[in-house]
């Protein structure tokens, strides 16, 4: 590399034209910082971020494949017990035999049909055991064990506006997503249907071959391995499909509204 000969004036004039230089980009990245903090917030994120969420959640569904597995491993792998991560939604005591979920006809919210585990249990079940991440960072390898959320759909014949069976959940007669909310309704997501209809999402009544623990969602939860664990519900209380994207608590507190993996 060759050596620059500068001489004294020189090298004083490089260096008050880098210190003018650094002192222009400062004032554009302040400027530009104040631009940006005062923009509108949206669901307590900045206006610009949200938007950024949203172009990430278009192109992650352009892009993936709504039927690409999430790796399984076998039962032995699984961690025992597995960790349990957020309390929000759990302030019910439930007795498993008197449990009862409602699924909301969004047509007539008057409409509900109610469902308890037994009715789950007539569908088909699934083990699943698989690595379940979180947003703080952790991740494990869980199992969990119920009746794949398709199956429900297929057997009441659900999501549909023209009552046409739904499938994948890309149907054009299909709605777009489907809610859920807690028992005690203080905790709410929002998922697309391609999502909630992936052949590993499941309503879990087992984690490790026993039932679910309070902690974990006793006595019936969400799993939904294509999305983070805040989309993973715990103790299931209602359950209802529209259009418009529905309330998601996390999302509401700033958080990315897909969540997706």
């Amino acid at each position: 590399m060759k050596k620059l000969n500068l001489t004294p004036q020189q090298a004083k004039k490089r260096m008050w034209i880098s210190g003018i230089l650094f002192l222009v980009a400062l004032a554009l990245v302040y400027t530009g910082f104040q631009i940006l903090i005062s923009q509108p917030m949206e669901d307590r994120a900045l206006a610009p971020f949200r938007k950024i969420f949203a172009f990430n959640e278009q192109v992650a569904n352009t892009i993936g494949s709504p039927s690409k597995l999430s790796k399984e491993f076998p039962k032995s792998e699984a961690v025992k017990p597995s960790r349990a991560n957020g309390f929000i939604g759990l302030s019910l005591e439930i007795d498993a035999d008197e449990y009862r979920f409602d699924i909301v006809n969004p047509k007539d919210t008057s409409l509900k049909l109610s469902l308890g585990l037994a009715d789950l249990k007539k569908l088909p079940y699934k083990d699943l055991v698989f690595d379940f991440k979180c947003i703080e960072g952790w991740s494990q390898v869980q199992h969990w064990g119920g009746a794949p959320f398709k199956d429900l759909v297929k057997k009441y014949n659900l999501a549909s506006k023209t009552g046409e069976p739904v499938i994948t959940g890309l149907e054009p007669y299909a709605y777009k997503y489907v809610g859920m909310e807690s028992a005690d309704g203080d905790y709410f997501v929002g998922i697309d249907l391609k999502s909630a209809m992936h052949p590993q999402t499941i309503l879990a009544w087992n984690n490790n071959n026993q039932p679910l623990s309070q902690k974990n969602g006793f006595p019936l939860r969400l799993i939904i391995p294509v999305k983070y664990g805040v989309k993973h519900i715990k103790q299931i209380g209602k359950i209802f499909f529209s259009d418009v994207p529905p309330r998601d608590y996390w999302a509401q507190r700033g958080y990315d509204y897909d969540s997706g993996l």
